[in-house]
């Protein structure tokens, strides 16, 4: 048995007998590394606390489907060995990755003259529109259209809905994707975009509630930044829209309609 069955074998008697102890002892001795899970009588509900136990005791983040897929403690420790966890070597602690992540690098800096303060959405030639075939996204798109005079470039996916085309003269799809370098565009497009760029207004996001942060970090995290360095090079305000902020709401009504403005006071978008 290697040390990573090991301790998986040791996790699991933990998560059937309810903690550490001497009655463990007995227990985690007879737990062989081909012992399949559902024979020690893990249930489903078992198995979620199990994979919350390995990812604390390994600090790592286990895929979703690891424990469908691996029903043993060998089959689960070759997985994690091919993924780089193993027990002398922990996987990075997400919070640690959290934490970096939130340093932004050297290059996301407006570089030459400042934005002229009345550059905004609706003064702008050229804006860039991220999220367009959502359902925020759209309605987005919809009112920079009505609200200024601006051409709207809309980043999409290859695999994405089409955009409604409400003005086929002022909107224009750029096939690309956030969580790539340079959206995936030719060294030539890229340019050309931070060239023409006046504004981003970043309206997408991969949302999924139960991704790990690892799952969600190269469109939401990453693609974010892509987006801010696009943003200095073409020195043009960023736009950031997010609404999952209403999920966590503490004032005003506890359901909302779409007509319903939540800043009455102001006048456009907002």
């Amino acid at each position: 048995m290697t040390t990573l069955e090991a301790t998986i074998t040791a996790v699991a008697a933990r998560c059937l007998r309810g903690g550490p102890g001497p009655h463990n002892q007995t227990l985690e001795g007879s737990i062989l590394p081909d012992t399949s899970f559902a024979l020690l009588g893990l249930d489903s509900l078992a198995t979620i606390e199990l994979a919350a136990a390995l990812e604390d005791e390994l600090r790592c983040e286990l895929p979703e489907d690891v424990l469908v897929d691996c029903t043993d403690a060998r089959s689960l420790a070759a997985r994690l060995e091919r993924l780089g966890v193993d027990d002398s070597r922990r996987a990075s602690d997400p919070f640690d990755q959290m934490h970096a992540d939130a340093v932004l690098p050297g290059d996301v800096w407006p570089a030459g003259s400042k934005v002229h303060p009345d550059i905004g959405l609706r003064h702008a030639r050229t804006i860039l529109l991220t999220g367009a075939t959502g359902f925020l996204g759209a309605a987005l798109l919809e009112e920079l259209l009505n609200t200024s005079h601006a051409t709207i470039v809309c980043l999409v996916r290859p695999t994405s809905q089409p955009v409604t085309r409400h003005d086929t003269d002022r909107v224009r799809i750029l096939t690309g994707d956030l969580s790539r370098p340079r959206f995936g565009l030719s060294d030539a497009s890229y340019e050309e975009l931070a060239r023409e760029v006046d504004a981003v207004c970043h309206a997408a996001a991969a949302v999924n509630w139960v991704f790990s942060y690892a799952g969600l970090r190269p469109a939401n995290v990453l693609g974010t930044l892509e987006l801010l360095r696009l943003a200095c090079r073409a020195v043009a305000p960023f736009h950031f829209v997010s609404s999952l902020s209403t999920c966590y709401s503490t004032s005003g009504p506890r359901t909302v309609d779409e007509d319903f403005d939540a800043l009455p006071e102001l006048r456009g978008i907002h």
